[in-house]
């Protein structure tokens, strides 16, 4: 048997690099919130990103702050409080962040959502300025979870669900 040995190391601008991993490309999108963490490993021709936040009224300011008036008027459409909605708006964009690898260091307007679609399990969105990638977010009270992938990508939804639905528990 043959063991690879690799460990996850740190990019100039903070984000996860995978080192000594010989043959292979991978990339990482990591998330963490509360004692809950989340990273995907991904090839580097295809990126993902992953956000986790607990959205409560003591973080609304700070949430309420990145989301324009478009956005806020999305959030009015949706089946959910505003709180939630603005925390949903939020992860939708630090998740895309995280493909870019730029994080909160990139104005967040260009991570505007420009829709926002529920079909009563989980959400999903589009971006403004980065139409080549869609958002798929779950709330799992007080939680919530965006995963950002290539528009054209597909992903088994139901075992997205089960997966988050199983890491998620209060």
């Amino acid at each position: 048997m043959k063991f690879n040995f690799f460990f996850i190391g740190e990019g100039v601008f903070n984000f996860p690099v995978v080192k000594n991993l010989k043959g292979e490309h991978l990339l990482l999108s990591i998330t963490h919130c509360d004692d809950i963490g989340i990273t995907i490993a991904y090839p580097e021709e295809h990126p993902v990103g992953v956000d986790i936040e607990r959205v409560n009224e003591k973080n609304s300011d700070a949430l309420e702050s990145m989301i324009n008036a478009s956005e806020s008027d999305i959030i009015s459409n949706l089946p959910v409080s505003k709180i939630a909605g603005m925390g949903l708006i939020w992860t939708i964009k630090e998740a895309l962040s995280k493909i870019f690898r730029t994080g909160l260091m990139m104005d967040f307007s260009n991570f505007e959502v420009s829709k926002i679609d529920f079909n009563g399990q989980y959400f999903l969105s589009e971006y403004k300025n980065a139409g080549q990638y869609k958002a798929i977010s779950v709330i799992n009270n007080p939680y919530i979870t965006s995963i950002v992938i290539p528009g054209r990508s597909e992903i088994d939804t139901d075992q997205l669900m089960e997966l988050i639905t199983s890491v998620v528990k209060e």
